[in-house]
Order: C-alpha cells, then sequence, then structure tokens
C-alpha cells in the first residue's frame, strides 16, 4: 500500500504548526526521495528542516491522490 509523508513546519515562538508538505509515494523510500528532492529545491523547508523546526508523520493509504 502506498503512503504519505505529512511534514510539518512549526513555528519556534508558539509551536504551532503553520505549513505541512505531503510527500507521495508507492513506498517510505519513495516519499524520502520526493522529500529529498524537494529539499534541494526550496530553500524555506530546507532551513526548517536544518533548524529542527519540522515535524514528520507517516500514513498509509489505500491509493495515492490522482490529478
Amino acid at each position: 500500500m502506498p503512503w504519505e509523508l505529512h511534514s510539518y513546519i512549526v513555528n519556534p515562538d508558539d509551536e504551532k504548526v503553520f505549513m505541512k508538505h505531503v510527500f507521495f509515494g508507492e513506498t517510505k523510500d519513495e516519499c524520502l526521495q520526493v522529500k529529498a528532492e524537494h529539499l534541494e529545491s526550496c530553500e524555506y523547508y530546507r532551513a526548517a528542516e536544518e533548524d529542527g523546526r519540522t515535524d514528520d508523520k507517516w500514513e498509509q493509504v489505500v491509493s495515492l491522490p490522482e490529478v
């Protein structure tokens, strides 16, 4: 079954979530690969990840979303 990786960016001042990225894949490894590719191109998300301001949650799903 496919997976979704929900990665929340947390505001360090009040610890509230203010943004979420979702990465999709047939496996957890595929999700992590998509996340790694996004980290290369998104400076804001990369900075949050490096600062430890992200919180990741896995969700196994029946199917991936369609376009």
